[in-house]
């Protein structure tokens, strides 16, 4: 009798994806982690795909201590991006990776206090579902370093400071620089993904009055 044996079937992939840019030295750092669980092994893993991925035109170098794949280099705003990349069914794909950004940002024309609420306001687009902003302040004179984390709802423009939140910065100068994070979630190809984009600013200096 003739038996005949069933395809095995597809390992389940999902995709871990990181982006960072760093405006004022105009960097770009990426990374890449591509992820299968065959059917017949109990926790999915790391993988290496049969050729290198490219972010847009350029490839990422596998790292195999980390089980990803990594891109470093000189970059203008790099608004959208694309993750390409072939599975080991010969199939390719094509994820679309957007980064929100700051282009300037500030405090109003009032002088900022300690004691006294502000508004903050920036330019770059509102604010977007899966977004917050680190604010990271720091005082060279009292070695002071504080952050701070915003969630905002989508749509807004600008975020209201209360003089509590105000009260944590010490009267004086301080150095601020933003990072505008975003975690994106979806499927390419039903391929589930996870994105990470952390966008900085290059810092400003601020003073603080009593």
């Amino acid at each position: 009798m003739l038996s005949c044996s069933s395809p095995a079937p597809a390992p389940q992939r999902n995709v871990q994806v990181y982006l960072r840019y760093l405006t004022e030295e105009g960097l770009l750092h990426a990374e890449a982690t591509f992820v299968e669980k065959a059917a017949d092994t109990e926790a999915p893993a790391p993988v290496e795909l049969p050729q290198p991925p490219k972010l847009t035109d350029d490839l990422l170098k596998w790292r195999a201590q980390n089980g990803q794949y990594t891109l470093d280099e000189p970059s203008g705003y790099p608004a959208s991006k694309q993750l390409k990349w072939r599975t080991g069914d010969q199939k390719d794909h094509n994820l679309t990776i957007n980064m929100p950004s700051i282009f300037s940002f500030g405090f109003g024309p009032d002088a900022m206090s300690s004691n006294k609420p502000a508004r903050f306001e920036w330019q770059g687009g509102a604010f977007e579902k899966g977004e917050s902003f680190v604010f990271m302040w720091d005082n060279t004179q009292s070695r002071e370093t504080v952050p701070m984390e915003i969630v905002g709802a989508p749509g807004a423009t600008f975020i209201d400071f209360p003089a509590a939140q105000m009260s944590r910065l010490s009267p004086g100068k301080w150095s601020l620089y933003l990072v505008r994070k975003k975690l994106q979630m979806g499927r390419v190809d039903d391929i589930p993904y996870e994105v990470i984009t952390e966008f900085f600013t290059a810092p400003v200096q601020i003073t603080i009055n009593p």
